[in-house]
């Protein structure tokens, strides 16, 4: 009888299980539109991620990492009202040892100063911004995107964080946890960033997952074997391999290329976990300090964008 409850267990609740952990969990081809079916397999992954795989940022005895981090916040003068919020959540919640904070801008009087008032280091883009042979990106997006990635020029670590300058975080984070970087991911999905990733490295399977969550743990030695691999595939220097690559409108995103790169050629050494990002309008700000108890009970970072309305 014994035998027989072991045996319905496993053919009828742990095996199905363990196969759909496989299927939703597991790099796959990236479909031609985000058909419905797509839609549930990530819904259902999404909730596996948050209510089952541990995360150590929701355990009550998170455990600090020894590995030292160099802060990046690529910067314009709009992003200054949120910059205080975003300055305090990494000083409070970030469980590392911190190393250098960089506020990387256009030449600004403002930033300037609030890098004084912060005790932030001021890194002028143009002086960091790496060297196209065709004309250099105009979007202010596109160019703080590449600044990430070229940040491993000028911080002092081997480890550094990307924060974008709009999100704050608002419980404690670790972003290595027993050897492995962490990658925070969201429900949030654009098939056109698959593709910019597919094109960029040959990579033919992909998570069904958004990694462009407004932060990212970079480790210089496997930023480097990324560019190196693109420039392998491309011959071309890694920044015009990017520049000049056939993408869809808006498919740029050097945070899907960095997690799905890592995830890819260091699977042992990564995790994905739930992202937990909140995003609300910047017309928040003023209320900010009253509404973080009741966000942090359920996210591990707010994004306040300025292009968020109040009414969406």
């Amino acid at each position: 009888m014994k035998k027989r409850t072991i045996f319905y267990l496993l053919s009828v609740v742990i095996i199905p299980f363990l196969v759909l952990y496989y299927l939703l969990f597991t790099p796959s081809s990236i479909p031609s539109s985000d058909h419905f079916f797509n839609q549930i397999k990530r819904h259902v992954a999404n909730r596996i991620l948050k209510y089952i795989k541990p995360d150590p940022m929701f355990e009550f005895n998170l455990p600090a990492s020894a590995v030292r981090l160099d802060i990046v916040i690529p910067i314009i003068e709009k992003d200054l009202p949120t910059l205080p919020y975003v300055i305090r959540g990494i000083r409070s919640q970030i469980m590392h040892p911190l190393g250098n904070i960089y506020l990387v801008a256009p030449e600004s009087q403002k930033i300037r100063e609030a890098a004084e008032q912060f005790k932030a280091i001021f890194v002028l883009e143009d002086t960091v911004l790496p060297k196209f042979r065709q004309s250099p990106p105009k979007a202010g997006w596109i160019k703080q995107q590449y600044l990430k990635l070229n940040a491993d020029q000028f911080v002092q670590n081997e480890d550094y964080l990307v924060v974008d300058a709009d999100t704050a975080f608002v419980r404690p984070q670790v972003f290595e946890y027993f050897g492995k970087t962490i990658f925070n991911a969201h429900f949030n999905y654009t098939i056109a960033r698959k593709v910019m990733v597919q094109r960029a490295l040959n990579l033919n399977k992909l998570y069904n997952f958004c990694f462009t969550i407004h932060h990212m743990h970079i480790e210089k030695s496997k930023l480097k074997a990324l560019k190196e691999r693109l420039e392998q595939i491309h011959q071309k220097p890694w920044q015009d391999a990017l520049n000049e690559l056939d993408v869809p409108e808006g498919g740029f995103s050097e945070y899907e290329l960095y997690a799905n790169f890592v995830l890819s050629e260091y699977p042992n050494e990564a995790m994905i976990l739930h992202g937990r990002n909140i995003e609300i309008p910047r017309d928040k700000l003023d209320s900010f300090d009253t509404i973080v108890p009741a966000l942090a009970y359920k996210a591990k970072s707010v994004s306040l964008h300025h292009f968020i309305l109040l009414d969406k």
